[in-house]
């Protein structure tokens, strides 16, 4: 092939860095449109979902073959496997930090938006299928991190900038949370008849992570080119297009949950995915090369997701489930905060 029928597209981030994003062929180049840019964008979050949900197959197999409970699959293994494409993103935005590429707003609004869509969207949208019941003693140690981690990223933000050390500290913050309830929650349940080999599992797992591993890179380069190109904040991308887009496992794993009358599993999702969000995720991508932190999110976004979290903790202390009322008033907090923060950025 001759090199003149081929054309790299590159774009500058932070004055110091180019990123090549693909060599397409030059007459397709002349389509590389606007839209382009988020059809390829969507195609990565496609790749995101497709290997989370292999990865989550095979965990879920597995977990059962080792007699783990029912709500400790959905708040350890299920809601890893569900986050697995918000925590790439975020390692693959440390790894671009680390290069002086500019991702910041993207990684941190990617969290804010998939914590806000876990417990707004998907935890009222549950609610209205169904009742929603949680143990008074999984409550308070869920509460803790509920309402503690939006706090803790608050107030390690306060000097705009979310540091490897601090990164490392949400870490930690995370491993204090999932080893007491991992160990707890052991032989809770008998040993379950698993369709599928060990192999068979394995060779998920791998098909999925090389899924994940192509979507986070396909969605985070164009990810970055959607907001040069239509000219909006990084944040409002990652809250509004990652943020949701990268919670439609915690969506699946909610539906399939009622179908399956497991509210105890969608619930453990939920909760689950929105602390190893916060924590593990972002603690993880910020221990690489640390991120900044927009003052827009400290005065508006974390102070919401907060209120968010205490207005879901108190419904369920109060009657020690969520019903559909409940739900609504989560549904219209959400609505609230989308038109606000769209109203706000324009």
């Amino acid at each position: 092939m001759g090199a003149g029928n081929y054309f790299r597209r590159t774009e500058r981030y932070s004055g110091s860095l180019e990123i090549d994003f693909f060599l397409l062929p030059s007459s397709f180049f002349l389509l590389y449109s606007r839209y382009m840019i988020l059809l390829f964008v969507l195609v990565g979050l496609a790749a995101l979902l497709f290997g989370a949900n292999f990865f989550v197959a095979a965990a879920m197999n597995l977990a059962r073959r080792f007699r783990i409970s029912e709500f400790v699959i959905g708040l350890t293994l299920v809601s890893l496997g569900a986050c697995i494409p918000e925590t790439v993103i975020a390692i693959t935005g440390g790894l671009y930090r680390h290069e002086n590429i500019g991702v910041s707003d993207l990684i941190v609004g990617q969290i804010i938006g998939s914590n806000v869509s876990q417990i707004g969207l998907i935890l009222g949208l549950a609610g209205l299928l169904g009742v929603m019941n949680l143990k008074t003693k999984a409550l308070f140690y869920q509460a803790i991190f509920l309402i503690g981690s939006p706090i803790i990223l608050l107030i390690f933000g306060q000097d705009l900038l979310i540091s490897q050390a601090e990164g490392l500290l949400l870490v930690l913050a995370y491993l204090c949370y999932l080893i007491p309830m991992t160990i707890s929650a052991r032989d809770e349940q008998k040993k379950q008849i698993v369709k599928g080999s060990l192999i068979t599992d394995l060779a998920k797992g791998i098909i999925g992570l090389i899924a994940v591993i192509y979507g986070a890179r396909l969605t985070l380069d164009h990810s970055l080119l959607l907001a040069q190109e239509f000219g909006v904040n990084q944040s409002l991308v990652g809250i509004f297009l990652l943020g949701l887009g990268t919670s439609l496992p915690e969506l699946s794993v909610a539906l399939t949950a009622f179908i399956k009358k497991a509210n105890n599993v969608s619930v453990g999702a939920i909760f689950g995915s929105y602390i190893l969000d916060a924590l593990l995720a972002l603690g993880l991508g910020a221990s690489i090369s640390g991120f900044k932190v927009d003052p827009a999110m400290l005065q508006f976004d974390f102070p919401f997701l907060i209120f968010l979290a205490v207005v879901v903790v108190l419904f369920f202390y109060s009657r020690k489930k969520l019903e559909r009322k409940e739900s609504l008033l989560i549904l219209g907090l959400y609505a609230g905060y989308v038109v606000l923060k769209v109203v706000t950025s324009l």
